[in-house]
Formats: structure tokens, sequence, C-alpha cells
């Protein structure tokens, strides 16, 4: 039983998205990472490849995620398990990149031992999360796991699936400068309010609300709007990030729907329905930030309802 192995290919995500923390994600087009996973007889020894080689050994999440795993599946035990993850998702700059490759392990693991529960597969990925920001949140490999916008029940360990009914584009600008730690995620949620007022939490609930009111029904302009409005992360992660606010203005003034922090960051996004458009907006953020002396990069893509995707079992 111990000689099989699957390979599965796991997408990055944008997790917040605006009023959204740790409840909402969205899986990106174009961008994912490919985990492949190998189990053989031996005695529950785990090794983790990447072509990434900082990101090797027990230092990659999914590590974590097989130890937990040989915990779950118990026959696992008499098997050794090899990771290799060739990462698509770029690191540390507020992609869902930890979240991917985590999602991807889970899913390839659960594929091994013959269970493929979501609760089961969503709460292992949840433990990589946990190995690189000190919480297993589950927004980010959520949507990994399922696609589309994910609405993550963090009490129950439960993730609903809401499907993008209509292309949604997004570019998304990398400032070369932010804050960028080896912990960053665990450093950007550290940074964020411990508790916040009434009058916060009303304006939070309702943007939230108008964002998946918006998504349902397709339209755009509402859903950018929505994410815009950002009571709780914002206000502080902004602060990491190089002119955020006059980033957040050109892009807005140049006809984004919405814009705000990507993930952690320092990743922003913004969205829009025409491709050329984003592309537009793109090059005008980025001659904003060289005339500010900041180097930055910028990709696009758009929502997608794909998720973790096999590509080999055996």
């Amino acid at each position: 039983m111990c000689d099989r192995e699957a390979v599965v290919k796991s997408p990055g995500s944008i997790a917040n998205l605006g009023p959204g923390f740790d409840v909402l994600a969205v899986a990106l087009s174009g961008l994912h990472d490919l985990v492949h996973v190998k189990a053989s007889p031996g005695n529950g020894v785990v090794r983790v490849y990447s072509d990434i080689p900082v990101l090797a050994g027990s230092s990659n999440n999914a590590y974590a995620v097989a130890v937990k795993s040989l915990e779950k599946f118990k026959w696992l035990s008499s098997c050794d398990i090899e990771i290799y993850v060739r990462k698509g998702v770029p690191v540390s700059v507020g992609l869902g990149s930890s979240g991917a490759t985590a999602a991807g392990a889970a899913f390839a693991l659960s594929l091994i031992a013959g269970s493929v529960d979501e609760e089961t597969v969503l709460g292992l990925a949840g433990e990589g999360e946990r190995f690189v920001s000190g919480v297993a949140h589950y927004d980010n490999v959520a949507a990994s796991l399922l696609g589309g916008v994910v609405i993550v029940d963090t009490k129950y360990k439960k993730a609903y699936k809401i499907e993008v009914p209509r292309e949604i584009r997004v570019g998304v600008v990398i400032p070369e400068r932010g804050v960028r730690t080896e912990r960053k995620t665990a450093f950007a949620r550290s940074v964020l309010p411990g508790k916040i007022d009434l009058e916060t939490h009303v304006q939070q609930s309702s943007s939230l609300a108008k964002l998946v009111y918006g998504l349902i029904r397709g339209e755009l302009r509402l859903v950018g709007k929505a994410i815009s409005e950002d009571e709780v992360c914002e206000p502080s992660r902004s602060k990491l990030i190089p002119f955020y606010k006059e980033i957040k203005e050109v892009a807005l003034r140049e006809g984004a729907y919405g814009f705000n922090i990507a993930g952690a960051g320092p990743s922003v996004f913004y969205i829009h329905e025409d491709l050329d458009e984003i592309n537009r907006i793109g090059g005008v953020i980025l001659d904003f930030l060289s005339s500010k002396g900041v180097k930055a990069s910028f990709l696009a893509s758009s929502f997608s309802n794909r998720g973790v995707e096999v590509v080999a079992i055996g």
C-alpha cells in the first residue's frame, strides 16, 4: 500500500479581499504550484524537495502537512514520504504561495491515503499555514483547494464556494520594497488590531455583505467598491507598503473598479472586466512607483473557478 504517488497542481490565491479577513479568498488563474508526493515502504520518514533551495526539507510547510498526515492516516506511518514542490506562485508577496503548497500537499497525501474528505484536507492544509504564520487559517488553502471565491467558517473548518459568475480580471503590482521577513505572514498579522469597536464591526460587516452580494449578482463595480472598503486590515498593513495611499488613488482614478492589499502584502491588486485596462492601469502604477524610486513588477490574472487539479495518480 505504500507504493503510491500523486501529482497535483494547486493555484495561488488572494486572501482577505478587502473586508474579508480570514473569511474570504479567491483562486487565481495562471499561477500554481506543482506538488508531487510519493509514498514508499519505510518508517515514516518525510523528505521535502523544492526547486527553491531555501524551501527544501523541514523549512517547507509541506513537511508540516506530511507529519500531520502521518498522524491522521495511521497506515502511512509504515511509509516514507517524499514531496517535490515546483513553485509557480511567487513566494512571500501575498499571493497565497504557502497556501498553494499546503493545499497541494494535503490533497495529494489524502489521495494516496484514499480519503479525500474536504474537512480533513482543509484541516491538514491549515496546519501548513500554522507552520508559516503561527495560526491555522484556512482562507488561502480553501481557495487553492476549491477554486472560486470561498467563504470560510473558521469555527467549524468549513468552506463554501461561490462560483465566479463572470470573468473578473486582476492586476497585481509587487513592490520590491516593503516588509520581507522570514515569517512575513506572521508579522503582517501581528500589526493588526486585537479588537475593533462596534462602529467598525458594523461597517466591515456591511462591506463584506456587499461584496458577497455583488459576486452572486455579477455586479463588478459593486464588487470593486466593496473590495476597496476595509476598516480592519488595510489601515494597519498599508503602512508597510511604500506609497500605498497614492497607488490606490492612481488605480481608482485610472478606472480600476476596486483596489486593496493582496493577502499579507506587499503586493497590491485591483480588478476590472477588461484585460487591456488591467494592463494599462498597471503601466501607470509602475510609472508612478518608478518616479518615486520604487522598483516593482506586474502580472495580470483573473479570478478562477478551478482549484486543485490532479495531474497524475498511481
